[in-house]
């Protein structure tokens, strides 16, 4: 299905050199791909790859095999690399050959994929889906109008030798002209991979005058340029003209025979079933491990809010505690001053009475013995003044009201400290509650 709906590897896989050894990790990368799937750039790197090259116990993972299935794949009929011989890693060598050959490939799987399905040719109608839709404009590149029902379809003409298809009548229309070259132009020069490890020794200057590769061209006599001799069949070099490692050179072109993948028996669509189910599990995997790392993400900063929670709960926790003595001494110092206050206003107001009461008795005795009326007045006015506050009273009076007031100060800031220490409390929970959930 990525064939399908992504008929061209990335641009980084058309940059990728050729001219050296393929490594056994990516070997191994390349041989898990299901067959259908392997781009030009995928089989030349393993057949540029140590095991392919040696063969038997060195290829455990069957890289030769699983070339050679590739080729009978793509050019059925044509590539026979039975009896040892094998091909040689200088097809596709080009950046556009190799691209012009995926999407050569994606026409075919496309068409054939519509074919399996019976397809004939349709027009935009409801029994289409929007992937179907899709896998027609790619296997056409547009379409025409129905004359009958002004909808748009998705062919122009049902040409079995420009189409790919199957037998005469049932052609999927997707049209491959225009495809131009594949497999070939392998001229000497710089950028000739060819030139470093074609097996055999061969110049790639004699490769000269070869047109196309595409599987889906045919080109007959294309051999006679590689000298097989003109029989459109690939030319197979002994061992002992290849220094012991037989080789033939770039697969056979030709009309293939069914225009599809492996098989031609209906079993592609089983085929597809299986890679488009393996592409979702892929898919949904790949989904999860992306929301696995953004929880993980998520619950990594929640932590490191909680920390900071945390670490300002308890900062407001000890001015708290640093606060409450602030209080309690502002209260002891506010009941010090009362006391003070009480005792000299005691203090001062038995003296007023012991005064008044002497000087009343004076007044009574003046009054009665008529003598000294002035002077026994003056002791009564004494007596009063000696109640009036003097001045240590008045300053204990201001005592007292300063420390009422660093009581009522203190008590605010307590009061808004507290509020503040609940505030982060409550975050600490709530951060706290994300996280347990996140982790569940």
């Amino acid at each position: 299905m990525d064939r399908l709906y992504r008929a061209f590897a990335p641009d980084s896989d058309y940059k990728t050199r050729l001219d050296r050894d393929t490594t056994s990790e990516a070997l191994a990368r390349i041989l898990a791909k299901p067959l259908a799937l392997w781009t030009a750039t995928d089989v030349n790197r393993a057949m540029m790859s140590r095991a392919y090259m040696d063969g038997g116990r060195a290829d455990p993972l069957g890289a030769r095999d699983r070339v050679t299935a590739w080729f009978k794949q793509t050019y059925p009929g044509k590539v026979d690399l039975s009896g040892g011989a094998r091909a040689v890693g200088q097809a596709f060598a080009f950046p556009e050959s190799r691209r012009e050959l995926d999407e050569t490939l994606a026409r075919r799987a496309a068409g054939q994929l519509l074919q399996d399905h019976g397809r004939h040719g349709d027009t935009l109608l409801a029994h289409i889906t929007e992937q179907e839709a899709m896998l027609l404009h790619l296997a056409t590149d547009g379409g025409s109008i129905n004359p009958m029902t002004g909808l748009l379809e998705f062919w122009e003409d049902r040409d079995d030798n420009d189409t790919l298809g199957g037998t005469s009548g049932q052609s999927a229309g997707a049209s491959v002209s225009d495809t131009g070259d594949v497999a070939g132009n392998l001229h000497s020069g710089d950028d000739q991979a060819g030139d470093d490890w074609a097996d055999g020794g061969q110049d790639p200057s004699a490769f000269d005058g070869f047109d196309t590769g595409n599987p889906d061209e045919d080109e007959t006599g294309w051999n006679e340029s590689w000298g097989g001799g003109g029989d459109d069949q690939p030319s197979i070099v002994s061992d002992r003209e290849s220094w012991g490692r037989p080789h033939i050179g770039p697969p056979g072109i030709g009309d293939p025979d069914d225009h599809g993948l492996p098989g031609g028996d209906g079993r592609k669509s089983k085929d597809y079933t299986s890679v488009i189910g393996a592409k979702e599990e892929e898919r949904q995997a790949i989904s999860r491990r992306a929301e696995e790392k953004e929880r993980d993400q998520k619950i990594q900063q929640l932590s490191t809010q909680l920390y900071q929670s945390k670490a300002y709960k308890e900062s407001y926790k000890q001015s708290l505690r640093n606060q409450k003595e602030v209080v309690d001494q502002a209260k002891k110092a506010e009941g010090e001053a009362s006391l003070k206050l009480g005792d000299a206003s005691a203090q001062g107001l038995g003296v007023f009475l012991g005064q008044t009461l002497i000087g009343t008795v004076a007044r009574g005795a003046a009054g009665r013995l008529g003598k000294g009326r002035d002077a026994l007045k003056g002791i009564g006015d004494a007596a009063l003044d000696a109640y009036m506050p003097d001045p240590t009273i008045k300053t204990l009076h201001e005592d007292l009201q300063k420390a009422r007031d660093a009581h009522s100060t203190a008590r605010q800031t307590y009061q808004a400290l507290k509020e503040e220490a609940d505030r982060h409390q409550s975050e600490v929970d709530r951060i706290q509650a994300e996280i347990d959930k996140l982790e569940q």
